[in-house]
């Protein structure tokens, strides 16, 4: 699992109720690019690094911090 998807989860662990969805969204939305990643990287036998929609980058960079509840 990448470092995006785990910020992703870590906020998701403390964020507000109403945004526990869009968080679920954008792990969804981040697995997709690494899944896409990886398969291009097959493809071409070369590593390339997901690209992440804003959303996800957003999200993940939020820096919501799991030892202060929302």
């Amino acid at each position: 699992m990448s470092a995006t998807v785990e910020a992703l989860q870590r906020a998701r662990g403390v964020a507000w109720a109403s945004l526990v969805p869009v968080f679920d969204h954008a792990i969804v939305l981040a697995r997709e690019a690494e899944h896409h990643s990886d398969h291009i990287s097959m493809s071409v036998q070369a590593n390339c690094p997901p690209a992440y929609p804003p959303l996800v980058e957003l999200l993940a960079a939020s820096g919501m911090d799991p030892e202060v509840s929302p």
